[in-house]
């Protein structure tokens, strides 16, 4: 056999699997994705963190929660950046704008982990691997 044959099958033998998607699945993802679209969410800023509440319900509990969760998750790491342009020099419309381009960056990212979790409830995308976190070193090692 020559090596090109070889090299092509070890190539096909490590092909990662294909996800199938079932048709029900497709349309569940579509239902959630409709349902996304009705939810509306009150959040603000706090100095612990970013709090969110549901204002307009999708009808859906999961889906309220994807809501929240994503908004909380892709603006907590904005959270000290808001609160040292809040602290820092400037007229006020220059501080909103600073939060308000802040805040615009992180839309994206809102919008791709929405996106991400009703796959994954949908049953449109495998979940992610979990890793269990490495144990602590214990101070007493190696004594």
């Amino acid at each position: 056999m020559s090596a090109l044959l070889l090299l092509a099958m070890a190539v096909a033998a490590h092909k990662p699997a294909v996800h199938v998607v079932p048709p029900a699945a497709k349309r569940r993802e579509l239902a959630l994705k409709a349902k996304m679209q009705i939810w509306r969410g009150e959040w603000r800023i706090e100095p612990a963190g970013v709090a969110c509440k549901t204002a307009k319900s999708s009808g859906d509990a999961r889906i309220d929660t994807i809501g929240c969760r994503a908004i909380q998750v892709c603006y907590a790491p904005q959270v000290p950046k808001v609160a040292a342009i809040e602290e820092g020099a400037g007229t006020d419309d220059e501080k909103k704008a600073q939060v308000a381009g802040l805040l615009n960056a992180g839309k994206a990212c809102i919008a791709r982990n929405r996106a991400l979790a009703i796959e994954i409830v949908a049953g449109t995308r495998k979940p992610p691997a979990m890793v269990a976190p490495a144990p602590a070193a214990s101070k007493d090692a190696g004594r």
